[in-house]
């Protein structure tokens, strides 16, 4: 048992010892914040300091994080640092409004992530997984760019019923990128700035980007609303437009609309086709939790999925999703600012006290979890519907939890299902993979594998077979 263990744990950034100087944490947080965080973070429930003039708490107790991020939520916002690089794409969508604005929002569009919304949205997803397929070659590929495309048609698909590379759609995967890539970095000027307007001046590049993501998500409504009346199947966009506020009966402007679909593009396609990236990097080490996932596909193929209640048949495909998840997990840290003076436990919290709940070092706590840098499907056994224990938190928690958590894990289940239906995936590069986190957990370099056509799939395993 130890030996397999060993064969499947994979390198991560070495904690420091010790508390490093501010200086070298800005240094670092600007490539990957994972290397910031102090060994004491995996051992204990609260590490203390004081960094860049702001006292910081790094809190690990499943009591504590649900007081910050349910219990006492109203007391406690994003940091200014987090909103200001987000909001040219996010805009004022359900991620950084706040107050009654947010509550109207969250009332407004939860109805549409409901399992009966999210089931009628297979279809799309299967589609996007026949296009997969269609672009998968012989010999090496570069999986991490074939989920990325397949993630954004699936998500396009969904929200517009257009592909991916239609022409209204097919600008938004380079402007996804390039705000995560360079836009939505923290600056030394976000570290300084006391409101969102403060140096606009030296952060123009946003400015630039937001005009030019905005003409972007209005070329895709434009598309998707010159489709032949019909065509459009139920997508999101319909829901948006159908959805009213129960407390008043208003509907959304489109304006809101708007906001409502850049925010689901911006943080929605690249988290999953991350998570998706991880799930085959870690499979490609286990041979014996892919067969298990082959039979269980060879008894009921993705073409034969319906409904919700289908995915179910595939307990090991959704263990190593959840155990990915907990690895890698896309969102890597859930940052608060105090707004008001509280207490936990016998914690004392100022106004302005910056707290952080981290996924990555939750899930990887020494005691929370058996072996936490080993990939283990085996610990979900029993729980793979299950949202998990107290300390796994991959979509975060409270009143802020991700909304489209059960979009995302559909689209990537039958995603992951269309593709290892037809292949056994094997890594073909010796160069090391280590998870950098700025805003997401990517790779450092995207591997290169080669697919092994499987001959025992049945005919009927295409991703679309099922739907008419």
């Amino acid at each position: 048992m130890q030996k397999n263990l060993a064969a499947i744990t994979l390198p991560v950034p070495v904690p420091p010892e010790h508390r490093l100087p501010a200086w070298q944490v800005f240094r670092l947080m600007r490539r990957n914040i994972i290397a910031t965080w102090p060994r004491a973070a995996y051992e204990d429930m609260v590490v203390r300091r004081r960094l860049f003039g702001t006292d910081t708490l790094i809190i690990n107790e499943p009591a504590l994080v649900r007081h910050i991020l349910t219990g006492n939520a109203a007391n406690y916002e994003r940091p200014l640092t987090i909103r200001r690089p987000l909001r040219p794409a996010l805009r004022n969508g359900l991620v950084l409004s706040d107050g009654a604005d947010w509550r109207r929002q969250r009332r407004m569009l939860a109805p549409l992530f409901t399992p009966q919304h999210i089931g009628r949205l297979l279809p799309h997803f299967a589609e996007a997984g026949a296009g997969l397929l269609a672009r998968v070659t012989d010999g090496r590929v570069n999986l991490a760019d074939l989920l990325q495309g397949a993630a954004v048609d699936a998500v396009c698909r969904a929200l517009f019923s257009v592909p991916a590379e239609s022409a209204g759609a097919a600008g938004l995967p380079g402007l996804v990128r390039e705000f995560l890539d360079g836009v939505a970095r923290v600056t030394i000027w976000d570290i300084l700035a006391r409101s969102e307007a403060d140096f606009a001046w030296f952060v123009r590049d946003r400015v630039e980007f937001a005009a030019r993501w905005t003409a972007g998500i209005g070329a895709v409504i434009a598309a998707r609303d010159a489709l032949q009346p019909g065509t459009a199947q139920r997508d999101v966009m319909q829901l948006l437009r159908d959805a009213r506020d129960p407390e008043g009966g208003g509907a959304l402007s489109e304006d809101e609309i708007r906001e409502q679909v850049a925010t689901l593009l911006a943080a929605g396609f690249e988290t999953t086709a991350r998570a998706m990236f991880w799930t085959v990097y870690l499979l490609s080490f286990d041979p014996a939790a892919q067969a298990e996932i082959r039979a269980e596909l060879a008894a009921f193929a993705p073409g034969q999925a319906r409904t919700l209640a289908d995915l179910t048949r595939w307990p090991a495909l959704r263990r190593a999703f959840l155990e990915a998840l907990r690895l890698y997990p896309t969102v890597p840290f859930i940052s608060r600012v105090a707004r008001g003076p509280d207490r936990l436990g016998d914690i004392t919290i100022d106004r302005g006290t910056l707290v952080l709940a981290c996924p990555w070092i939750i899930h990887r706590h020494r005691q929370f979890w058996e072996a936490p840098d080993c990939f283990l499907p085996s610990r979900w056994v029993g729980r793979e519907e299950q949202t998990g224990p107290q300390h796994y938190l991959p979509f975060g928690a409270g009143p802020r939890i991700c909304l489209g958590a059960a979009f995302a894990q559909t689209e990537a289940m039958v995603l992951l299902a269309t593709l290892l239906a037809r292949f056994e995936i094997v890594l073909d590069d010796d160069r090391p993979v280590l998870p950098q986190v700025v805003l997401t957990t990517v790779p450092t370099v995207e591997p290169w594998f080669r697919l092994r056509r499987w001959a025992g799939m049945p005919s009927d395993a295409g991703a679309g077979a099922g739907f008419a």
